[in-house]
């Protein structure tokens, strides 16, 4: 049985169109703005991420098996099909990798690391909290002796090998793969 559907929520103004892109993008737009400037009250913003999620959830349901699988194995085909970069890759590595090294230092830190960092307190440097981590990182993967590891670094990170990796105790058995590549036993 089907939940009964959410057409309103508290504010009128945080309705979003599901009907037409343009509204739909302006809404969204409006919305967003409004919680910049702390105008969306928390029961307003409860209410439109439910009724958001309800419509998520909705999104690939089918009434039956058969249609259900053949949703999923469309989804999948059309993924397998879809263009990632955009079709813009001269553009994107022009961007990605014509920016200065000492700037992507400064926002990334010495070991061009573009993920996650873990500050475990305020008064943390990006180096520390890469640091950090790396070593978040190798308890949660549970590394240790006698382990493969395979680092398939990439961006500006990726063309060096990573000061953090060498801090393990390890043999190093290095092959490189358009520069990019480590691969190493534990």
């Amino acid at each position: 049985m089907e939940p009964p559907k959410k057409e309103t929520c508290l504010s009128p103004a945080l309705t979003i169109s599901m009907d037409s892109e343009q509204p739909k993008k302006e809404s969204v737009l409006k919305l967003l703005d409004r919680l910049d400037r702390g105008l969306v009250s928390n029961e307003e913003l409860r209410e439109l991420v439910t009724i958001q999620l309800d419509k998520r959830l909705k999104w690939g349901y089918k009434p039956t098996n058969e249609e259900q699988l053949a949703f999923h194995l469309e989804f999948i085909n059309s993924l397998k099909n879809m263009d990632i970069s955009g079709g813009n890759t001269e553009m994107i590595n022009r961007e990605l990798y014509e920016v200065p090294v000492p700037f992507l230092k400064l926002m990334f830190g010495k070991a061009l690391k573009q993920s996650a960092c873990y500050f475990k307190h305020q008064s943390m440097t990006i180096d520390e909290a890469e640091t950090a981590m790396h070593d978040l990182y190798c308890e949660r993967a549970q590394i240790k002796d006698g382990l493969t590891i395979l680092d398939i670094g990439c961006g500006q990170g990726g063309k060096n090998p990573s000061p953090m990796w060498d801090r393990l105790v390890f043999n190093k058995i290095r092959a490189k793969l358009g520069g990019r590549v480590r691969y190493s036993d534990v």
